[in-house]
């Protein structure tokens, strides 16, 4: 059994040959004859026969083929017609991953690993291809709350009922865990947006002590600083950076994309919210 996906197998292929995704998927797209293995030597530059029946095999396992004829043995005789739509999601897929793996090597050769969160709102299906190597982001999200052990620092502008709904269980459980949860903000005095957004958390680990704080980020009175959507647990552990708020908005209905760190070089994130935090005004408790 081949444990990785066929589109992460292409990626390899082309990569191993040169063969660029996009030059094979421009031989097959529009195509609606019969494919065979002599067809696609003959259109594809540089393949040869043993080269096509891998190409075959990835594209009959990924559903981009559909067998029209059985033929009397093995793969090298049988016709298969192109399904369009799985044909142009996988070889866009491989490219997507053809292009991130110099990165990939990058970072594992420096020890630091990370992954890629998107949103992709439901109008733009045809992103979605980009799941089969982003998670979501607030898949992500949840799974860093749920992690953290010691202490979770988060720093995000803008939150609503909707978008903070979908991480209050996590927050509630790290607290009642134990973890030192501080956030910074603005709007955070009584009876302003984000502080409002927070009640429920508040009012669910109000016999928690010290474990819940919240603190408005300023450099003066009237000039907020908080902008930036980061959060890092235990020291830097792992580190979230992208462009989604806590808003129904950034979780279902925009595009948002951000990464999740792990590494040498994370634990200054931590350290840089915990300065932030400094000298920023503690509104809660």
């Amino acid at each position: 059994m081949n444990p990785r996906t066929p589109e992460f197998d292409l990626a390899l292929y082309c990569e191993r040959t040169g063969v660029k995704p996009e030059t094979l998927l421009e031989q097959f797209a529009g195509r609606f004859d019969s494919v065979t293995v002599e067809g696609i030597v003959s259109v594809v530059p540089g393949l040869d026969r043993d080269r096509a029946l891998t190409v075959l095999s990835i594209l009959n396992r990924a559903g981009a083929l559909r067998q029209k004829s059985a033929g009397t043995g093995t793969l090298n005789d049988r016709e298969w017609e192109v399904v369009p739509n799985a044909m142009a999601n996988l070889f866009w897929s491989a490219k997507a991953i053809l292009d991130a793996m110099p990165l990939m090597r990058d970072l594992a050769a420096s020890n630091m690993l990370f992954r890629i969160a998107a949103t992709i709102p439901d109008g733009l299906q045809e992103l979605e291809r980009f799941f089969t190597v982003f998670d979501s982001t607030h898949n992500g999200l949840r799974s860093l709350i749920r992690d953290s052990r010691r202490e979770l620092y988060v720093m995000v502008p803008f939150m609503d009922e909707e978008g903070f709904g979908v991480l209050l269980p996590m927050f509630e459980d790290a607290i009642k865990r134990g973890v030192v949860v501080r956030f910074l903000s603005r709007k955070m005095a009584l009876g302003e947006r984000n502080r409002g957004v927070l009640e429920n958390l508040i009012e669910a680990c109000g016999q928690c002590g010290d474990l819940l704080s919240l603190y408005e980020a300023r450099i003066e009175e009237e000039a907020p600083v908080s902008h930036a959507k980061v959060l890092s647990r235990d020291g830097g552990e792992e580190v979230y950076v992208g462009s989604a708020n806590f808003t129904g908005s950034s979780m279902v209905r925009t595009v948002e994309i951000g990464v999740f760190l792990r590494g040498p070089g994370t634990g200054q994130v931590h350290e840089f919210l915990a300065a932030v935090m400094a000298r920023s005004e503690k509104i809660w408790p």
